[in-house]
């Protein structure tokens, strides 16, 4: 029993020596290779000194080669070193830093990780190729491939509403692309095919189709007979931007933000316009005919009228209270299609009139009367001042003045069961402007 018990001990130290000698054996064979079932960026470095994996990645990575990217029959060809991130300093340290993490102090531990190692393998990537720069020279191509999608569009002819189909467009798949790349040149290859994928168009046919726009509802006209030359360019320059505007139900549509600024810079020309009651010249006169014809539109649509400003001055275009003024970007006229359907803004013009119709589902709107109320007229001041150069008893008419007004305006809306709604709209007063008479300074005593 007892040389049982001994040789049992013997074996065991036997078996101890020779695992502590293996470990020692591995731990020094090891000491300086990757362990076998080592990857980095999918390369296979088992059993590699650093210096071997050095020259391995030299060889794949860092040498003179071009990176091809074609599409069909187009081709861009980019140097290699363009695309990488790190040089060659930088992958030694990579190197020796996934190195030091192989080292274990504990030498009993080494099986286990070898073994597993084999098994499992164990992977490490670094990041050899820049993402930035790829990304920049995918967008350089995506700027000569890309073809954007077309939206549906609505538009009036002959009086009617036409819709013209979508056309879904093709964009270059930057992220997924780049992705190939990478991993292409991880494995040594260096030509990468470009996809493209379908960007589809945010409004098709059918979407329009569901607004149901069908016929005119509303038409307003203008005239601008006596406007100059100048003045009739900025009516038609302002209308042409809103001229096919398809509201939504819901949307809201800001007159500052379709048209813009109406200056010097964005091709307005110079013509009377209001200011502080009075008229001066100034870039973009004629603009608020076109906001004017706008607000009787939306009026008589039955539209919701969220914020409109009356002119300083009466205009000849419209009746007192049926004007709309803009000062971008402090004076807006806004509206909202409040309607479960869209509508169509058509602008077109003849030689002495802007025309303003609005299309919709006829059916769906009521009868609307436009009413003024609390007229008032307000009778200008005359006011003095002195010129030394008059005579006594000599006076001089620098200005006339001009009465001022207020007014307020309602809105009957009429429904087919024939009841009448009254919407009070707005209050407005035009300002007079006063008489301006010089006099010598003896008369004003």
């Amino acid at each position: 029993m007892k040389k049982i018990h001994n040789h049992i001990k013997i074996s065991f130290v036997i078996f101890l020596a020779v695992l502590i000698l293996t470990c020692i054996t591995h731990k020094i064979y090891y000491r300086n290779v990757f362990f076998t079932g080592t990857y980095i960026n999918n390369n296979y470095v088992g059993k590699m000194s650093i210096e071997e994996s050095l020259t391995f990645f030299k060889e794949e990575h860092f040498k003179e080669e071009n990176v091809t990217l074609t599409l069909d029959e187009q081709k861009w060809e980019v140097p290699l070193e363009q695309f990488l991130l790190a040089d060659f300093n930088d992958l030694n340290l990579a190197l020796v830093n996934i190195k030091r993490e192989q080292r274990v102090i504990n030498p009993l531990k080494y099986f286990t990780i070898i073994r597993n190692h084999k098994k499992e393998h164990a992977k490490y990537n670094l990041d050899l190729f820049d993402n930035q720069a790829i990304k920049k020279k995918l967008d350089e191509i995506a700027q000569e491939v890309n073809y954007e999608p077309l939206d549906a569009n609505m538009s009036v002819r002959n009086g009617d509403v036409e819709i013209s189909n979508h056309q879904r467009g093709k964009v270059l798949n930057i992220e997924q692309t780049k992705a190939v790349i990478i991993s292409n040149m991880q494995a040594g290859l260096y030509t990468t095919n470009v996809e493209l994928k379908v960007k589809e168009p945010e409004v098709t046919a059918d979407d329009l189709k569901t607004l149901n726009v069908t016929d005119k509802v509303t038409s307003v006209s203008s005239n601008f007979t006596d406007s100059t030359e100048n003045r009739i360019y900025n009516i038609k320059k302002a209308g042409n931007k809103i001229d096919h505007f398809l509201l939504w139900p819901g949307q809201e549509f800001s007159f500052n933000e379709v048209v813009g600024k109406a200056n010097k810079e964005n091709g307005y020309k110079e013509s009377l316009i209001i200011v502080d009651s009075e008229f001066v010249p100034g870039y973009g006169g004629g603009v608020c005919q076109v906001s004017s014809n706008l607000y009787n539109a939306a009026l008589k649509t039955n539209l919701e009228i969220i914020e409109r400003h009356n002119h300083g001055r009466p205009v000849s275009y419209f009746d007192l209270g049926w004007d709309a003024t803009i000062a971008y970007p402090y004076l807006d006229l806004k509206f909202k299609n409040n309607s479960p359907y869209g509508v169509l803004i058509d602008i077109h013009y003849t030689e002495t009139e802007i025309i303003t119709d609005f299309y919709s589902f006829p059916p769906a709107f009521p009868k609307v009367e436009l009413v003024q109320s609390d007229y008032e007229k307000v009778e200008f001041e005359v006011k003095y001042k002195k010129n030394i150069e008059l005579e006594p008893g000599e006076e001089s008419v620098v200005s006339e003045g001009k009465d001022g007004y207020k007014i307020s305006t309602w809105r009957n809306i009429i429904f087919s069961d024939g009841s009448v709604y009254k919407e009070k709209l707005f209050s407005d007063f035009y300002k007079p402007v006063p008489k301006v008479i010089e006099k010598n300074p003896e008369d004003m005593e």
